[in-house]
């Protein structure tokens, strides 16, 4: 055992043992907040425990006024904001060295704004909801189908599904590979179209085509300035914005 836990710092690993308490105590505290995670079950409520001492910069105020409701807008943001921070300081859900979170926020916002009325919208590994839950706050007007694999981040969708009492969202443990919708766990294949389909910086503007170009009327593509540059002629920049520290976003539309 002891040699073991020496090879595994040689390495630069930590011994298995501390492994396992490291992920035993992740367990547990997803089992308190109602999620057992090895079950797979997903928690019906989270229980929503912000620090309302902090003083929050909120970088989606200017976008906010093109949606219906703009002030219970804010507060949904806000609340949804608070539950991303408390989670993700446990399980790991967008990198913690991003030190602008709400930069996600804001991407998404410009995404909701540019669909059309009443659209059905797929987000495809959509991680901790972006854009698509935060579309679904925005534009009740809208279905969405949420596909994400991760169990973790199932987990955190399904609790903000059931604290914001969403009844336009979908929620795909799957993955999308040449056009088909396969479940992770069964190998169920999901028959499924949508008007549109988007994902934020998964994988390249043309590997996404591949992916997704059979299963939807237009895609969507949340870009960094790098790839939308690196993108075929096909794609359209539909608008673009600059966020936290000057970086430029660009929403890419392809139409099929």
């Amino acid at each position: 055992f002891h040699q073991a836990g020496q090879a595994s710092r040689k390495h630069g690993r930590k011994p298995a043992f501390q492994r396992r308490r490291r992920h035993a105590g992740r367990r547990d505290w997803l089992e308190t907040a109602g999620c057992p995670q090895a079950a797979g079950v997903v928690p019906p409520l989270f229980p929503l425990s912000v620090n309302t001492s902090i003083s929050w910069n909120f970088p989606w105020q200017d976008e906010l006024e093109k949606f219906p409701d703009p002030a219970g807008l804010h507060g949904r943001l806000e609340t949804y904001l608070g539950m991303l921070l408390d989670w993700n300081a446990r399980v790991n859900l967008i990198s913690r060295r991003e030190t602008d979170p709400e930069i996600h926020f804001v991407d998404s916002l410009h995404f909701a704004s540019a669909l059309p009325p009443d659209a059905t919208v797929a987000d495809i590994g959509t991680g901790a909801g972006f854009p698509g839950m935060v579309t679904a706050l925005a534009r009740p007007d809208v279905r969405v189908t949420l596909v994400e694999p991760i169990l973790k981040k199932q987990a955190f969708l399904q609790a903000l599904i059931a604290h914001f009492h969403l009844d336009t969202v979908t929620l795909r443990r799957a993955r999308l590979e040449n056009g088909v919708l396969r479940d992770v766990q069964t190998s169920r294949v999901f028959h499924e179209t949508w008007g549109h389909v988007v994902c934020k910086a998964l994988t390249s503007p043309e590997n996404f085509r591949k992916m997704a170009g059979n299963c939807a009327g237009t895609l969507w593509f949340l870009a960094s300035a790098d790839q939308a540059c690196e993108a075929p002629p096909a794609w359209r920049e539909h608008h673009r914005w600059v966020v936290a520290a000057g970086r430029v976003r660009v929403l890419l539309q392809l139409p099929l």
